[in-house]
């Protein structure tokens, strides 16, 4: 593109991808628009109206002006408060575990999907004519019609509930690295992949005498701060502001990780009881 050089290059990838960028400011009050809560409103225009670059003659840098830091500070705000309160809700990630586990069980059900057709290894794909096609075609909804023509599959049978609005309940809770006083339990707990979950949730169900999909536990990371690594603004006019967040006075403590345990409401009792005796706490 002809007068595309460096400077310009920085501040578009700016306006694409960085603290201030156009998709962050767009889905948050999209999203909270269409599900109707107020967390993700902010002063665009106030933002807009005070957008300006760093007067670095190198590489300059898409910035706000210092009458605009209170609009900042609340479109960091609501950003915070969206992924608190509506994208990391528990109903949300109850539904989207659930749709997983299906999904999972409709793959080891070479009748439901395949296992090849979702693998993009190189020479599958040159052996299998309509892989494209089908490959593109790997929509919710489709994904949704594969497993439901099972009717009688335990995949279907999720599928089912999610619809129905019948989701797991939380069972119990807790925060490992403050919970688990047995540094050896807790280092192991601290070190679980999604296999190790997988492999717990099944041990459960065994134990309390349900099917292996009525039991998931998974290890969630809640954000306790509103702002995080490299999550900076530039101000205009201020070199010693250049690089750091506006209110130094909010501590970056990290996310803090929190085990949680789902179940069918009637089996609820007895994984509570086996996390309580496997761990060595005592939940809520």
């Amino acid at each position: 593109m002809s007068g595309w050089d460096k400077k310009i290059s920085v501040v578009a990838t700016d306006v694409v991808s960085g603290p201030l960028d156009v998709d962050k400011m767009d889905y948050l009050r999209r999203d909270s628009y269409h599900i109707g809560v107020a967390y993700g409103r902010f002063d665009l225009p106030r933002i807009i109206h005070t957008l300006t670059t760093t007067g670095d003659q190198y590489e300059p840098h898409v910035c706000i002006g210092s009458k605009g830091k209170d609009a900042v500070e609340n479109y960091r705000l609501g950003r915070y408060l969206m992924h608190a309160q509506v994208y990391k809700h528990h109903a949300r990630l109850v539904g989207d575990l659930m749709f997983l586990r299906a999904l999972g069980l409709a793959t080891q059900d070479g009748g439901i999907i395949p296992r090849d057709s979702l693998c993009t290894d190189t020479d599958l794909k040159k052996s299998h004519k309509d892989f494209l096609e089908f490959y593109t075609g790997l929509d919710d909804h489709s994904l949704y019609d594969r497993i439901l023509r099972r009717d009688d599959s335990e995949a279907a049978c999720i599928l089912k509930r999610i619809t129905n609005r019948r989701l797991l309940k939380r069972a119990c809770e807790f925060l490992p690295d403050k919970e688990i006083h047995n540094v050896q339990i807790r280092g192991r707990m601290l070190k679980m992949k999604r296999a190790d979950l997988k492999s717990m949730s099944d041990e459960i169900a065994d134990e309390i005498n349900v099917k292996g999909h009525d039991v998931i536990a998974y290890l969630s990371e809640i954000p306790v701060n509103l702002y995080v690594g490299g999550d900076h603004a530039h101000v205009e006019g201020d070199p010693a502001q250049t690089g750091r967040v506006f209110a130094d006075q909010y501590q970056q403590v990290g996310n803090q990780p929190v085990l949680h345990f789902l179940s069918q409401r009637s089996g609820g009792k007895g994984v509570k009881r086996y996390v309580e005796e496997r761990f060595e706490i005592k939940t809520e």
